[in-house]
Order: C-alpha cells, then structure tokens, then sequence
C-alpha cells in the first residue's frame, strides 16, 4: 500500500511540476514565415513615422520579455529606432503601454535584431501593439532610414500597422506583415491598465 501511494504522489508532483515549467516558458508570437521578401519604410519627410504589429497572446496575464525587428540590407541598417508598445484601442494602436526612451539598432543586415525588454515589466493583458519608431523622416524613398523586413506571402492579414510623422493616423496594411516578433511569458502579476498609461 506505500508503495502505491508514493507512486501516485510521485506521478502527481510530477504534473504539477510540469505544468509550472509550461507556464513559465517563453512564447514567441509572430505572424511572418521567417522569410523577408521585401524591405518596407514609412516613406515621408515627417519625423515620428511608425510601423506596428497587432499581437494576440496565448497567455494572459504576460510580461513582455522582448521583441525582434528584421533589418534588411537596404539604406541605412545601423539608424536608431524608438521601440514603442501600445494597448490596443479597438482596432488600432491606443494608449502606450511603455515609459519610454526605449532605442535600439541593427547591427547586422538581414537578420533579426532582439532587444531584452523584461527589465521594463511591461504586462499585458489584451491584444498590443509593437512599433518601430523612425527617429530621423526617412525621407520620399526611405533612404535616410532602416527598412524593415516585410512578409508578403503570409495568409495572416491585417495585422501590420502604419503611420506617417507623429501627427498622421493609424491604416491598416492588408498586402503584407511586417517582421516584428513579441516574446511573452506567463506573469504572475495582473496591471490594473488604468494606472499603466503613458503619454
């Protein structure tokens, strides 16, 4: 009879410590292929331009461990871009869901550029939003800017995002995703969003 018990504790500690390594594990959310078939920039003379990703979670409450960008080899691979995540507002970008200042840039062409955002402890709890933000206009042909890698036969639609200088609006791109990736983990924590807005 003891033998029997501490087999079936044993199996149960066994699925209980299973699960938690489920939950705890990291997801990579992405709505590309992995293959770029073409570069794409917000092409304008304003400062401020955008280009976003809707991402839908697996688990909720999450923490936002960090996001990938794929740079391609065209115009200026190196420029600094501003990260931006964003709560979604019904079908389009809302409030910021970051503190800010948050910058990065490629160091390699054609490849994914992963920047850690898990010191931040951004927590999700609906659909969001991950954008690079062009810190310099990227000018009528993109050439003072960094092109970001675009998916054009993925059948996942309308989930990229685009927005001309700071004071343009929110459209929808349905021909094509753009290559930006969210990695998310399960949190313990659930944010009260009114208390994690930013302007």
């Amino acid at each position: 009879m003891k033998k029997v018990i501490l087999t079936v504790l044993t199996v149960i500690g066994m699925i209980f410590l299973c699960g938690n390594v489920q939950a705890d594990s990291a997801v990579e959310l992405a709505y590309d292929d992995g293959s770029s078939e073409e570069g794409t920039s917000p092409w304008s003379n304003s400062v401020g331009s955008e280009i976003a990703v809707r991402f839908t979670s697996s688990i909720y409450p999450a923490k936002l461990e960090s996001v990938k960008f794929w740079v391609t080899g065209w115009q200026q691979v190196t420029a600094p871009f501003e990260i931006r995540i964003y709560d979604t507002n019904g079908s389009f970008p809302g409030p910021r869901l970051d503190n800010g200042n948050i910058t990065a840039s490629a160091t390699t062409e054609n490849d994914w550029t992963e920047i850690d955002l898990s010191a931040y402890n951004i927590i999700i709890n609906d659909d969001f939003f991950v954008s690079m933000r062009w810190l310099t206009a990227p000018g009528a042909s993109g050439q003072y800017g960094q092109f970001l890698g675009a998916d054009t036969n993925s059948t996942i639609k309308n989930r990229t995002f685009w927005k001309f200088g700071d004071s343009g609006s929110w459209k929808v791109e349905n021909s094509r995703n753009n290559m930006i990736r969210a990695i998310v983990s399960k949190s313990a924590t659930n944010v009260n969003k009114s208390t994690w807005y930013y302007d």
